[in-house]
């Protein structure tokens, strides 16, 4: 069962992941490298001016790494969508082997549909895909208030379509709204060296290939939890 379980997370998960990968070479990296011109012509222009170093001398490289076009940036974003694909797969496959309900291309959409609320829509309401060269707030704060934001929404679903009491259901409704209340952490300025258009399109973009991203887990998933039930029992 074990093997069943994690073989097809990583079957389902690469496979997605190898799909995404290249649809992405096609939408979202063309944006992140103009946002990555953008960034490097503001450090150039500020590496021009005269300053004198804080630290006795050592002036700091404000330009952080990123990979280079083409194959190198292509292999490391197939990389990471690998290692999310895989991780998340897992928790899909689980949810297949939890219930009643037969472990079919309806179920795997559904548990997709719900994971992308809770891992993609819920969180980018507060803190939406940004680009090199945005402003952001703290990373802690920022991934304290993501993983907070999952789990309550995770709850929060729980509560609204498992749960049978009214009181769960308002319950439901609270742990939904929580987060946004609370309120996502901000940068403390909003200048940024991305156009407002670039930025805003790439966030929509990015929100669309999430949601490939989650379909396409819930097709796959439950295709290849199948196909090694059958490997198994050989």
């Amino acid at each position: 069962m074990m093997y069943r379980i994690f073989a097809t997370a990583f079957a389902a998960g690469l496979f997605a992941a190898a799909l995404i990968s290249v649809i992405e070479v096609f939408t979202t990296t063309p944006l992140i490298v103009q946002a990555e011109r953008y960034e490097s012509a503001s450090t150039a222009i500020v590496m021009q001016q005269p300053m004198a170093p804080a630290d006795g001398g050592h002036v700091h490289d404000a330009k952080a790494w990123s990979p280079d076009n083409g194959m190198e940036r292509f292999l490391y974003t197939l990389l990471a969508n690998a290692v999310t694909g895989i991780a998340f797969s897992l928790v899909l496959v689980v949810g297949l082997t939890v219930g009643a309900r037969k472990a079919g291309l309806t179920k795997g959409l559904l548990i997709a549909l719900v994971g992308f609320t809770a891992f993609t829509l819920s969180p980018v309401l507060g803190l939406p895909p940004e680009l090199p060269g945005m402003p952001v707030a703290d990373l802690q704060l920022r991934q304290l208030w993501w993983a907070s934001t999952v789990a309550l929404t995770l709850g929060a679903l729980g509560c609204l379509f498992v749960a049978e009491a009214k009181s769960m259901k308002v319950l439901g409704v609270v742990l939904l709204i929580a987060p946004h209340v609370w309120g996502a952490p901000h940068a403390v300025t909003h200048d940024s060296l991305v156009p407002a258009t670039l930025a805003s399109q790439f966030a929509a973009t990015s929100i669309v290939i999430n949601a490939l991203f989650w379909m396409l887990l819930g097709i796959f998933a439950p295709l290849f939890y199948a196909r090694f039930k059958g490997e198994q029992s050989a």
